[in-house]
């Protein structure tokens, strides 16, 4: 996996904006109003500051089709 592909995967379920050298957005798996979900590029990770959960892709994929 490429850097990109951490944000295009997370990108087809949340809208993310960029800021700075991470991506920012909503967190799926709980409910909020500011986006505490980030994208991490450079380590192919995201963290969420609101659930304080965190992965790469793969875990981010699993989770989704858990919720579903």
């Amino acid at each position: 996996m490429n850097k990109q592909d951490i944000v295009s995967i997370i990108g087809k379920h949340v809208k993310l904006k960029k800021v700075g050298k991470y991506y920012w957005g909503l967190c799926p798996f709980h409910k909020e109003g500011i986006p505490s979900l980030c994208v991490i590029p450079d380590r192919n990770q995201y963290h969420c500051y609101g659930c304080d959960h965190g992965g790469d892709g793969a875990d981010f994929l699993q989770r989704i089709q858990e919720k579903k």
